[in-house]
């Protein structure tokens, strides 16, 4: 398995990121990420950061496993992301929402249903990265890290 398949097998076993936009805010957000590298979000447009990469679609993200006890942790590992993010369009909201949910179909379907409806006011963005930088001691050693550029 090369270092590539490793960090999207780490990204698809957690959930959380840290979203920051050019405003500067800085939110915690559910995310899903497909065999491609392309992270899935559901949020409000009209959110602090909604509005915000609205007007400047670079963003900046970061994805650690919450688990790691400071001073306490063998083997540290983190991500940091950057990337451009954009709205998804109705032609490709099931398949974002499947990802996002993580395969929980009836979670994919009630959030595809009062979305595309318009019930709802959240949307669906991707993110879709320009780099990753993985910091993995396990890999790496200490203080080791590794950038994919896409």
């Amino acid at each position: 398995m090369t270092n590539k398949q490793k960090l999207l097998e780490y990204l698809k076993s957690r959930d959380l990121m840290i979203l920051a936009t050019n405003g500067p805010t800085a939110s915690t957000l559910y995310y899903g990420i497909d065999d491609n590298f392309n992270f899935y979000i559901v949020t409000s447009p009209t959110s602090e950061h909604g509005v915000n990469f609205s007007k400047n679609p670079n963003v900046a993200c970061v994805v650690v496993d919450t688990n790691q006890k400071m001073f306490k942790t063998k083997n540290k590992s983190g991500v940091q992301i950057k990337g451009k993010i954009e709205q998804v369009s109705i032609d490709h909201l099931r398949k974002a929402l499947n990802v996002w949910a993580h395969a929980n179909k009836e979670m994919a379907e009630k959030f595809f249903k009062n979305i595309s409806e318009g019930k709802w006011k959240d949307k669906v963005f991707t993110i879709a990265p320009s780099e990753i930088k993985w910091f993995n001691e396990e890999l790496y050693g200490e203080q080791g890290t590794e950038v994919f550029s896409f």
